[in-house]
């Protein structure tokens, strides 16, 4: 994985940048900054290292952060022990925490 592109990691250093800067406002040269980061995290980091600490604290629901916590909160496993339906589940739940919450209780 270290020698990957840029380009080929590029959702999971996007969004581990904006863990970096509390403020996202859109100007130039809040942008040069983060591209800059994103740059020094990949120099510094391997892909697998900057996904595992995305994973360790990217919110999975209300209150839940980190795959481990989720992991644990959903199904009582450990990540390594979990299926593929079960990784799926997740992956759901990473995209949009907050709407699939929502959803999940407009529906019940």
């Amino acid at each position: 994985m270290k020698g990957a592109s840029l380009a080929e990691g590029q959702p999971s250093l996007s969004s581990s940048r904006k863990m970096f800067f509390s403020q996202r406002a859109k100007n130039p040269i809040r942008k040069i900054e983060e591209i800059y980061l994103a740059l020094q995290i990949e120099k510094h980091f391997s892909k697998q290292k900057i996904l595992s600490l995305y994973l360790n604290v990217v919110e999975f629901g209300p209150d839940i952060y980190g795959i481990r916590t989720a992991c644990k909160y959903y199904f009582n496993k450990n990540p390594s022990d979990v299926t593929p339906e079960q990784a799926a589940f997740l992956y759901f739940f990473f995209l949009t925490p907050k709407n699939t919450v929502k959803a999940t209780r407009d529906t019940n």
